[in-house]
């Protein structure tokens, strides 16, 4: 699938991996915001009205991706789906793995990584997400991460965020396991090649247990896109 860079249209019903009466999950592209805001061109949200007429409510979203983030993002059909949903993801029974090609490699191949996250401010004025030091009654963000590849620039991640604060995979990646995701500015990575990139960062695989459309767990896959399988062809991450 192309990203949105440089485009101004989005094909949803090509993007579309399941559906059902209930949920319909779709391949998001990077570059293309989730919501609607004061510098944001284009939107998920924009694009519904397509999929409006096979369901009797326009779907809504269920969680959301960071614009820049691609891969599957679930929206419910119905009222009902919604509020199911939500107490699946409440009570764990929502399962996200991520993909990620980041530069450098982790100190250990695998392990949780256990921290929080919170907004500091920064020398330029801004505030920015950053890994705190613990105080007690702060939540904490949790991280399952999995080297699958390296080479001798970078590695490719299967990460599983337990929790789900904003941006806490790439706080993670860059901060705990000091290899910061490819193509991500925001948290100080610098690109193998010369050439910018898009984040690699990719929402690969959603699995909901005990779906109740299907009486059994639904596993939706989201393929990766283009300029990331191509990264992996180029730096050789094969696992």
């Amino acid at each position: 699938m192309k990203t949105l860079r440089g485009l101004r249209s989005w094909d949803v019903q090509s993007a579309v991996l399941f559906k059902d009466k209930n949920i319909v999950a779709l391949n998001k592209p990077s570059g293309l915001s989730v919501h609607p805001g004061p510098r944001v061109k284009n939107h998920v949200l924009e694009y519904l009205e397509t999929l409006k007429n096979e369901f009797s409510e326009r779907p809504q979203l269920i969680h959301r991706l960071d614009k820049d983030t691609s891969g599957i993002l679930l929206l419910s059909t119905h009222k009902k789906a919604a509020r199911l949903f939500a107490q699946y993801f409440h009570d764990g029974f929502v399962k996200k793995i991520y993909w990620a090609i980041a530069v450098g490699r982790p100190e250990l191949c695998q392990g949780r990584v256990i921290a929080p996250i919170q907004y500091l401010p920064t020398q330029k004025g801004y505030y920015r997400l950053s890994v705190v030091r613990h105080r007690k009654g702060q939540k904490m963000s949790v991280t399952d991460y999995q080297q699958l590849a390296f080479s001798s620039d970078c590695c490719l991640l299967e990460l599983s965020p337990i929790t789900g604060h904003k941006h806490q995979l790439r706080v993670h990646a860059s901060q705990i396991l000091r290899c910061p995701i490819l193509g991500d500015s925001k948290y100080g990575s610098a690109p193998v090649t010369s050439r910018q990139t898009p984040l690699h960062l990719h929402a690969k695989q959603i699995t909901v247990k005990s779906y109740y459309g299907m009486g059994r767990d639904l596993i939706v896959t989201a393929p990766l896109p283009n300029y990331f399988t191509n990264t992996i062809i180029r730096e050789g991450l094969y696992n």
